[in-house]
């Protein structure tokens, strides 16, 4: 294959096309400003490539935040009575403590779950509990709530604080 011998601009990366690239150790592979462009264009496609990877995660997190977190329903503050026959379930959001440390906010982490699993959420920062119990339930976390596996059950009103 013939390659075109033009004058070419050695400040431009964009002089050879991937079909013109020289054989490596042919004459013209030796010249110091196909060298030079060479280089760039490899600089260059490394730049691209980490940046795609970089703007992929970036919407794999996205995605997942958005998934995760819901509209914030913030907790009354004073005594929340329990519903009869429902515990009430409590436990920290692990992806709002991400979001917190991350964009350098103070939304509120605690869940409130009065009703069972079924109910509206309710956010909180502080609260003082009653008897309760804290659960593992690596086999049956929270529905919808994948990472909610330590979590506390109780049947005793709870005074939320702030």
């Amino acid at each position: 294959m013939p390659l075109d011998l033009t004058l070419v601009d050695p400040d431009n990366p964009n002089n050879i096309p991937d079909q013109q690239t020289p054989t490596i150790g042919s004459h013209l592979a030796r010249h110091p400003y196909v060298q030079r462009i060479l280089r760039e264009n490899a600089t260059l496609r490394e730049a691209n490539q980490r940046l795609q990877k970089l703007q992929q995660e970036m919407f794999r997190r996205e995605v997942l935040m958005a998934r995760h977190l819901e509209p914030l329903n913030p907790a009354p503050v004073g005594i929340i009575e329990p519903v009869p026959g429902r515990p009430t379930i409590v436990h920290v959001d692990t992806f709002r403590l991400l979001q917190n440390r991350v964009m350098h906010e103070d939304a509120p982490t605690i869940r409130l779950l009065v009703g069972g699993p079924d109910a509206a959420p309710q956010h909180c920062h502080h609260v003082r509990l009653g008897p309760s119990e804290i659960v593992e339930r690596y086999a049956h976390p929270l529905p919808d709530r994948p990472n909610a596996i330590v979590v506390l059950w109780t049947d005793a009103p709870i005074e939320v604080l702030r």
